[in-house]
């Protein structure tokens, strides 16, 4: 990285992490266990974005049937994208994009679990 690149790489982090703690399915504080409880008994594909365990690192947890799913995700800095890996690698720009995919469903099969005390 250069010093002209470094600048540039760090304002793109501010606005991945201004787009994620700013969707309306960020759970934060959120762990596995507390997101099945959210979860459970809500429509099939009704998903929420939670904290991993680094700081650029996420999970995108969703009820598919009965059965919860908890995937993980980062950010991959030499694409400047977020990035998912299953079998083959899924990159894309923004969440809007990205949720689905990671989903394989359309994005308006896709339902956000607001957090109603969010914060922004």
């Amino acid at each position: 990285m250069t010093m002209h690149q470094a600048p540039q790489l760090k304002n793109w982090v501010q606005e991945k992490f201004n787009e994620i703690t700013s969707h309306c399915a960020w759970h934060v504080e959120s762990t596995g266990i507390e997101a099945e409880a959210l979860l459970r008994k809500k429509p099939s594909f009704t998903y929420l974005i939670r904290q991993g365990e680094k700081m650029d690192h996420f999970y995108l947890s969703f009820i598919r049937g009965e059965e919860f799913c908890h995937l993980p995700f980062t950010l991959d800095y030499p694409s400047m994208q977020w990035f998912y890996l299953n079998s083959a690698p899924h990159f894309a720009s923004d969440l809007g994009t990205f949720i689905p995919e990671i989903m394989h469903k359309d994005a308006a099969e896709c339902y956000p679990l607001v957090q109603f005390a969010h914060k922004g």
